[in-house]
This record gives C-alpha cells, structure tokens and sequence, in this order.
C-alpha cells in the first residue's frame, strides 16, 4: 500500500510452493512480507493467511488500523514500527491449524504429522508480533499459539525508540526488552484480576433501512459537483430526502471535495456515506471530503444548527468534515506571535454532529478542524455508536446527556493532528505546535452535559 488511507480487506493469502517436509523437520521457503506499507492510516481487515511466511509489516506510518486478522506465519506475523500516533490491533489469531484447516481449494494443506513439523519450526522461529517505536498502541483480543515469541516488544532499529499503549484478552506470551523511560511501558488489564473475567461487546453494525437504494449525489437529478466551488449542500439534501422518502436507503458522495453552505438533515433509515471503508485519518484531497461554511462565528455553538442532524435511525459513514474559514490559533495566548493570533483565529461554529433521535451512527468519520464535534446530549440519543473516528474539535469532542441510555464510543482517537496534518490551505502545519495550543488548554474530550444512564465502552481515547 503506497498511499494514505489505503485498506486490504476480505482476502485470503495462499502460497502454493510455501515448504517442504523432511525426516529433518519442516523447511519453510523465504517470501517477502505478504502486506506491507510505509503510509500513514493504512488498513488490514478481514485476511487470511494461509502460509505466509512473513505476514504484515507497517512502517513508518501512524493511524494504522489491523483487526480480524487469521492466520498460519512461519517467521514473522505482524511488524510496526514508525507509529508516532495512535493504531488498534484488534482480533487477532495465529496458529498452524488455520494451514491445516484450509479450503480443499489449497492443495498443499498440512497432514497432521506435517502440522506436528511446522509447530516445531514455529515454537523456534516465529515472532508473532513485533513492536518497536509505537505510540498509544492499543492491543485487544489476540491469540498467538506454537510461537518463540508471541509479542516483542523492543528498541528496533536506531530510527525507533520503543513502544507503550494499552493491551487486553492477551493469549500469547510478552516479552518486553526495552521500554520508554518518558512514557513507561504497556498497560495490561489482564493483570488487574477484577478485569480477566470482563469482555468487551464492540458496537453493533448499523446499516440503511434498504440496503437496496443506493444514490449517488453526483448522478441526475442532483448533479453535484464534488469540485469545492459549487454549494452542493442542495443537491446532497435531495438525496437525502429522496432516499428517506423512499423508506431509506445510502446516499453515496464519490471522492471530491464538497461545499456546503448550509446545514443537512440525514433522514430516517438514510446513510450518508463516502468513500472511505474504514478507518482514515490525516486525509488526502483526492478522498470524500464535506466543506463546512455554516455557522462562522456562532453566538451559540453549543445549541445552534449543526452542521450534520441525524434523525432517529440515520448515520455516517466514510467521510471528512473541514472547515475552510477556521483558524488553529489561541487569540488568549501571548506564547503565539501576534500576526498568527490575528490572522487564524479560531471562531466558533455549531456542532458538526448532532442525533436527534436514537439508534444513530458515526462511523469512519474524521472532524479535521471542528469547534464542537458530535453532540448526543440534547436530544435522548439511546444505542449510539460512535466508532473508528478521528475528531478535532476546540471546544467539545464528544458530549453526551439528555437521558440518553447507551451507546459506544469505541477506537476514538482526539488530537490535534488531524489539523495540524491536514492538506487544506488554513492547516497551521507549517507553523509548529506552538501555534497549536487552543486545544490542550481548552478541549474537553468526553462531556456529560445531563443526566446520563449508560455504560460507555471507552477502549482509548487519547489527547496528546
């Protein structure tokens, strides 16, 4: 994968000449990595691997996401390296049986005595899953049988510094030889003895009313133009209220960046949905991108028109939200020069998210530069799911009350990087951190506003 953003999902990897077998014991053929990457966001989800001998290597990229991932490696499983911000290893098993066990389609599947020959390579060899310079690292479900080493976690080459994070359900031995004296190690719930017998339930999956209707914003009768220049907010609300007239359905925005001068209404049983399938951060250009022009300067972010309303039953998916007129800069602070606190004010806009009803969801969305990001306390917002999100917001990234009873806020990640690595011409990235102050002085991550009967399902959210 050699850009952003990119994803290999839903395939499986067979190596019809992978070994060969011996009085002497197994004897594994060398390949490359199967999936590798040196991108930021990148994605594995839903692999199989059959018989890689080595399987994912991601490097020198942050925001990656590895999750339901099945497999038989020989030499080394999972690599990361290079991850300055926050990645997920989610659902993860490792054993020979899944050789063993494969389609009758992979002729050179293992005997039981040929099975007995690759564990004993594999308890001498194999590195299940390395870890060298990973920040916030959060490891969740995984299972690493017949290996030397199930997770290492070491210094790795001069360029890495070692790793720390969060990691739980962990059935594989951890060998830890080096950790960050600035930031300590791993935090591992699974010794907390009140904690091993508790699981975590991920979000349901939510889905349109009728999977069947599916519109694309670009087509005729709603023309958009996807260009930056035309106010395409009529368009999409056409179809958007043509696919809740028609009891539900997706309404599709193709890559392409998106004016909106106004506010959308997401009716019920409607997905509004971009192109991308999973999680995406630190957005390209050439993705689905919304530009947010209303509410400049609100008087009353907290309560105004948002700028995305989700009726009950109605959600997103796959897309950014930008605000072009924003600025990055505290106008309070006398540590930011005082051209920069006079030219990119930071201006306060309503929320860009808010449900007005229950069973809503935000999924695979990024808040590049928001004031307020999604808003779940004024109206009773029971079973939502916000999950796989990457959020920006100056004031308030989540705010949840109003009675609202239940919901998820999973793999949420809050931080300033989506600004500060965005690609838009008002990003502050060529002005440095110190200009960047508004939200560790200011942000309020998770709010309750009222009263709340809930259990949020918090596994990481992290504000540098």
């Amino acid at each position: 994968m050699s850009g952003a953003n990119a994803t290999v999902r839903d395939l499986s990897f067979w190596y019809p000449n992978q070994g060969a077998y011996s009085a002497g014991g197994f004897a594994p053929t060398s390949y490359p990595y199967t999936v590798y990457s040196e991108a930021s966001s990148v994605n594995a989800y839903r692999l199989t691997f059959y018989n890689s001998f080595q399987g994912i290597y991601f490097d020198k990229g942050s925001a990656v996401n590895i999750q339901d991932i099945y497999g038989t490696f020989l030499f080394q499983g999972i690599t990361l390296d290079g991850n300055y911000e926050y990645s997920y290893l989610t659902n993860l098993f490792m054993d020979s049986e899944i050789w063993a066990n494969a389609p009758s389609a992979v002729i050179n599947k293992p005997s039981a005595a040929q099975r007995e020959q690759i564990a004993g390579y594999t308890n001498s060899y194999l590195f299940g899953i390395k870890l060298w310079k990973n920040d916030g690292l959060t490891m969740y479900g995984i299972s690493i049988n017949e290996a030397n080493n199930g997770i290492l976690i070491e210094q790795g080459p001069p360029s890495s510094n070692g790793s720390y994070g969060a990691m739980a359900k962990i059935n594989a031995n951890v060998r830890t030889d080096f950790v960050r004296a600035e930031v300590g190690e791993f935090i591992n719930t699974d010794k907390v003895w009140q904690a091993r017998p508790l699981f975590y339930a991920f979000a349901p999956v939510r889905k349109p009313a009728n999977e069947s209707n599916l519109i694309n914003v670009k087509d005729a009768p709603y023309n958009a133009k996807g260009n930056g220049v035309a106010d395409d907010g009529p368009a999409i609300q056409s179809a958007l209220t043509a696919a809740g007239i028609a009891g539900g359905g997706t309404v599709f925005l193709p890559p392409g960046s998106y004016k909106v001068s106004g506010s959308l209404q997401v009716p019920t049983g409607v997905e509004l949905t971009g192109s991308h399938g999973y999680v995406h951060a630190h957005n390209n250009l050439d993705t689905t991108v919304l530009l947010a022009y209303s509410g400049n300067d609100t008087t009353a972010p907290d309560s105004a028109t948002a700028f995305l309303t989700l009726s009950q039953g109605a959600g997103i998916k796959g897309f950014s939200v930008y605000y072009p007129e924003q600025g990055f800069a505290d106008g309070a602070d006398p540590g930011v020069p005082a051209d920069i606190r006079s030219r990119y004010p930071v201006k306060k806009y309503p929320y860009t998210v808010r449900a007005a009803g229950t069973d809503t969801w935000v999924k695979y969305v990024e808040i590049e530069n928001g004031y307020n990001g999604i808003d779940y306390g004024t109206t009773a917002a029971d079973r939502f799911v916000v999950s796989g999100t990457w959020i920006n917001a100056a004031n308030v990234a989540v705010n949840v009350g109003a009675n609202t009873n239940g919901g998820w806020v999973e793999q949420v990640v809050v931080t300033y990087g989506t600004f500060f690595q965005s690609k838009h011409a008002n990003s502050p990235h060529t002005y440095g951190f110190d200009a960047a102050k508004i939200t560790r002085s200011h942000i309020r991550t998770l709010s309750s506003s009222a009263t709340v009967r809930m259990s949020l399902r918090l596994p990481q959210i992290r504000l540098p």
